[in-house]
């Protein structure tokens, strides 16, 4: 009898281990979206003109984006994956908000892109210091930490540059804001590592944080 409960209890721990090593938070590679840039090269006086009037409206066209409702559509947008692949909705958690969005202007403002921060700081170690920690316990499995989608991509969907007389032009074709929440999360969904996050059962909760900086934009895409 107790050799019996021997072997069970050890069964037991390596399906405990297995399903550990299986559930630890995922961070996958970030995703980048790059813009479709041209040149434009032409010494038509006329076609000149005419370009920098477009580049002049252009710059005035660029639309204004509220962060946090382009927050909340990428939230929404993640449930809709979710729904559609007969998943419970993610509650929109504030506090992972703040960590999400803290990443997103660090990223931003230094200039980096990367799960891991310049200060070696993981996302659950970031999630930690900001007093944000999540834990969950299954029949067989403990995971603890939280898991990670980046993306960044331009405001733009195309710029067309032209030089004349030492100054460059620009001609942009801007995304609106519903377009960047909807390219951000079309791009995970089409990201194995991204998709299995938005798509994992285990998570009931998640937060978004975007940052601006110029022409880029940084989402960061927290769950527990």
């Amino acid at each position: 009898m107790v050799l019996l409960l021997a072997i069970v209890f050890w069964q037991l721990n390596v399906i405990m281990e297995m399903r550990l090593s299986d559930a630890i938070p995922h961070a996958p590679t970030p995703l980048v979206q790059p813009p479709e840039e041209r040149t434009q090269v032409t010494t038509d006086q006329g076609f000149i003109e005419k370009f920098i009037k477009e580049s002049e409206q252009s710059e005035r066209d660029r639309p204004s984006l509220d962060i946090d409702e382009l927050e909340l559509h990428v939230h929404d947008l993640t449930n809709v994956e979710r729904a559609q692949n007969g998943l419970d909705r993610l509650e929109y958690d504030d506090a992972l908000a703040a960590v999400a969005r803290a990443h997103s202007e660090d990223m931003a403002s230094r200039g980096f892109f990367d799960h891991t921060n310049p200060d070696g700081e993981s996302p659950s170690d970031r999630a930690e210091r900001q007093g944000y920690k999540c834990r969950k316990v299954g029949i067989l499995y403990i995971t603890e930490g939280i898991a990670e989608n980046l993306a960044k991509l331009s405001v733009y969907e195309s710029k067309t540059s032209l030089k004349y007389q030492g100054k460059t032009y620009y001609v942009y074709e801007w995304y609106s804001q519903d377009e960047l929440a909807e390219k951000t999360v079309d791009g995970w969904m089409d990201s194995p590592g991204h998709r299995e996050n938005i798509l994992t059962e285990g998570y009931d909760a998640e937060g978004i944080g975007v940052a601006v900086s110029d022409e880029l934009v940084y989402v960061t895409q927290d769950f527990c």
